[in-house]
């Protein structure tokens, strides 16, 4: 990289191939993680555990992946040197190659996934109120940091208002499944819910570590209590309960219920410029704080 950016004159050329470069490259150490730990897991509850988290952290890797293919393809043209432009354009090109194979892997393995979410989904939720926990015990000790340079307090507060409507959104989608009984239909939208538990999991995460103006427990609480709620719905479609209980269960778990439990201000404008603000949290009567 450094060689192309003494070649190429345009500063906007190189501060994209920089900044993609540099944003891929943060995802990378958890992906390699995954696929240790998925390469290492000896109990099925283990594996399958490892084998949703690398799903996700795969997906994680496609989108700043696939935005740097297409600005070093765009950059091409503006390297002078022959040999490195066909080097850049060689490169570019492995790499759509790549994740074009990492695509059809992502839906071939979330494919055998679909059967077995509801099964292990209350390990699931253990899981993620384990890590939420371990999240208050680092950020108390002081060992709590954002991820990577990227990670600041609006981009925390971005994935957290993208995480609870994912949240809300997929377990929408799982009941309306199982009301109708759709198998297919209902492991799909379990694996999408588990993701999108796990992505605000992770956006929890990177608000603790990157906010110093929230109450670390209170809000800790009510992250554990949205994994919880969601963890009943979970519990719900998998004994087959009447579409009333399902029903109540989902609206525990409702957009705007966890805005407020979190302590997002709402109402809000969806297209107002800026990220809401985090205020004064309301504490949660499931998970206590510790």
């Amino acid at each position: 990289m450094n060689g192309l950016s003494q070649l190429i004159e345009s500063h906007t050329v190189v501060e994209s191939l920089v900044m993609e470069s540099s944003q891929t490259g943060d995802t990378m150490p958890r992906l390699i993680s995954s696929i240790r730990d998925s390469q290492n897991a000896q109990t099925a509850s283990d594996k399958f555990r490892a084998q949703s988290r690398l799903i996700r952290d795969s997906h994680v890797v496609i989108e700043p992946a696939t935005r740097l293919v297409d600005v070093a393809r765009s950059a091409v043209v503006h390297v002078p040197e022959q040999h490195m432009a066909s080097n850049l354009q060689q490169s570019s090109q492995q790499l759509s190659e790549s994740l074009s194979e990492m695509r059809i892997a992502l839906n071939n393995a979330q494919q055998l996934n679909f059967s077995q979410q509801l099964v292990y989904s209350e390990e699931l939720i253990k899981e993620l109120d384990a890590e939420l926990l371990e999240v208050q015990r680092a950020a108390v000790a002081g060992r709590l940091q954002p991820l990577h340079a990227h990670e600041t307090t609006h981009t925390a507060t971005s994935a957290l208002m993208g995480g609870v409507r994912q949240v809300g959104s997929t377990l929408a989608q799982l009941v309306s499944a199982a009301v109708t009984h759709d198998g297919h239909h209902i492991g799909a939208s379990a694996v999408e819910a588990a993701q999108a538990l796990r992505t605000f999991t992770a956006a929890s995460r990177s608000v603790c570590a990157t906010r110093k103006d929230v109450d670390l427990d209170t809000f800790i609480v009510s992250a554990r209590s949205v994994v919880h709620d969601a963890g009943g719905v979970f519990d719900r479609v998998r004994e087959d309960a009447n579409a009333t209980h399902m029903a109540e269960a989902a609206r525990l778990v409702s957009e705007l219920d966890m805005l407020k439990s979190l302590g997002v201000d709402v109402p809000f404008s969806r297209g107002a410029r800026g990220f809401p603000h985090i205020s004064t949290f309301k504490k949660g009567n499931r998970p206590n704080s510790g």
